[in-house]
Formats: structure tokens, sequence, C-alpha cells
């Protein structure tokens, strides 16, 4: 499972310096100018401000989007003691801008615009930094050189774009994601029904046509649809991770169906045969395809539960 980190370095580069803010921001912290030494042109040495103080990190982030002069958000950085804003300027060019000397100002990027979504900064909680970089530190065990993004992930299929917060260390460890409102995207346990229903959540999504819908314990929960130029485009949510899409070039050979025919509770039903438990045994892997293969209008779903195969329509019935 690829690890999201759309814009590090190797791919989306974005060079940062250091901040020495400037200037004052409403309802956040004061920052001060630099100060000039007598006898000398060049500002003296400030200390660098630590944005994992509540509403530093906001107050930084507000000043670079107002240096910009464009409001269309594309990316945000944030680390313990410097962060950087790319916005799209006027004519839809990716601009990177971060301060050097208590001053904001653009700096080289490689950074490209390719339907990445727009977001307001405002609308995520940056007020604590801080706090984030330490729940983040205990779900992935490490705290070293912490960095914040704000990006959107995926490109394939804007109609249902969500755009999350992330954070990542270096040594790379498990990044983390988190919602808009601060709290950690859930880990999901595909062994308990509100895992299937959140993961089956996840990934239908507003679509209201499917070729083929899955769950499993090992793939999580996916959703195949039609794309353009005869491609087939699969979102997928991983224990772990937020949905990703991956695009191949297959042309369709099963008829659509609507995916909110597909029932976490009559899956589950399924899965656990009647039996009175919480959770599927950690040890036995079990999958269910739902497609409608034969063409009949009447998708199927297909179980693999250890070495038993079990199909059934979609109210759980058993059928041949």
């Amino acid at each position: 499972m690829p690890v999201f980190h759309v814009a590090r370095r190797s791919c989306c580069a974005i060079v940062a310096a250091c901040f020495l803010l400037s200037g004052c921001v409403s309802d956040g912290p004061v920052v001060s100018s630099p100060t000039t030494m007598a006898g000398t042109s060049s500002p003296s040495a400030s200390p660098l401000p630590d944005l994992t103080q509540p509403r530093v990190a906001r107050a930084v982030v507000d000043q670079l989007i107002k240096a910009s002069g464009s409001n269309r958000v594309i990316m945000v950085e944030v680390r313990a003691h410097d962060a950087s804003v790319s916005v799209l300027n006027a004519t839809d060019q990716a601009e990177t801008w971060s301060s050097r000397d208590g001053r904001p100002e653009k700096i080289a990027s490689d950074l490209t615009y390719v339907d990445q979504a727009v977001f307001d900064p405002s609308d995520y909680d940056l007020d604590n930094v801080g706090a984030l970089f330490r729940a983040a530190a205990s779900v992935s065990g490490s705290d070293e050189q912490q960095e914040l993004q704000i990006v959107d992930r995926q490109t394939i299929d804007p109609a249902s774009s969500e755009v999350l917060m992330a954070v990542s260390t270096n040594p790379e460890t498990r990044t983390v994601f988190f919602h808009k409102d601060g709290s950690l995207l859930p880990t999901l346990d595909f062994r308990t029904q509100w895992g299937i229903a959140e993961g089956l959540n996840n990934v239908v999504a507003q679509h209201s046509q499917a070729i083929q819908v899955g769950v499993g314990s090992q793939a999580g929960a996916y959703l195949d649809f039609a794309g353009p130029d005869q491609t087939i485009t699969r979102r997928q949510r991983t224990p772990r991770f937020p949905v990703t899409l991956n695009q191949r070039n297959e042309r369709p050979s099963m008829p659509a169906f609507d995916p909110s025919m597909v029932r976490p509770d009559v899956i589950w039903r399924v899965l656990t045969a009647g039996q009175n438990r919480a959770s599927v045994p950690y040890g036995e892997q079990w999958s269910v395809v739902v497609d409608d293969r034969a063409g009949t209008g009447s998708p199927r779903m297909r179980f693999t539960i250890g070495s038993k195969q079990v199909v059934t329509d979609l109210s759980g019935n058993s059928v041949r």
C-alpha cells in the first residue's frame, strides 16, 4: 500500500526557509519585525518561532496567504519552525510562498497544478499543531522531524475529492491522517460490522453506478466504476489509509449497478453465518465481491470465508 506523500520533496519539492515572523495578525500571537544592529545593514538573528504553540501556525499561514495575493490554496505545509503555502495565481500556475528574514516571499518550487482541489485553510484545525503532532506521534511511534500537510491526495475523481491533513516523519514512519476538525482518521477493522459499514461508506461516497464492489479482511473496501476513454477507476479504503484512487486501462465488461444496494448488515449476517459474535477471528481471512457478471440485472455477492465459498443475492439468500 503506497504511503501518501503527494507533495514530498521526491515528487513535488517545496523548498521552505526558516520563519522569522513580521507584522501582527488579528486574534493571533504577537509577532515582531527583525531588528538592525548598529553599524550593520543586516538584520540580527531572531529566534525561530515555534509553530507547535497554540495559534502560531494559523497566524503564519494567514500571513503567507495574504502575501501571495491569492486565496486559492492547494497545499499547506507546517513544520515545527517553518511553513509554506502553495496557491494558484491569476494564470492558474502554482506558486509557493514561505518566509525568509521575517518577510513572506515567493520561493522556487517544482510543484505543478494537476487539478488538485482548492481549499480554505481556515476550515482546518491549525490552531494547535502541537496537539496534532502529539496525536500523530502516539499513533506512528515517532516525533522525528514531523511535518503536517494539507493537500488533495487524489485528482482522478474530483467529484468525491476529500482534502485531509496528514502528519509524516523523517525518518519515515506511518503517515497519520486527520479530518478537518483535527480528529484522527479512524483505523478500520474489517472483521467488525462497523468497519465494513464505514469502509463501504467511504468508497461509495457520491457514486450511484459501480461495476464491482468488494470488501475483505486484506483488501479493505473498494468500488470500481467506469472512467473516461475505456478505463476503470478503483476507489479503495484500507484499514490505515484514506480512500485512494487507481485507474487502469480496461474496458468495462460487466453491467453497472447502484452500489447503495450493497448493505453492510447483510454482508455481516452472511459472514458470521448467524453466530452471535462481535468480530471475525483474526486468523480467518474473508472477502466478498459484488457484481453482475452474468448480466441478469441482479448482482450477486460471492463470499470466500476461509476455505468456504458462498454465493448469495443482495438480501443474503443463498443461490446456486
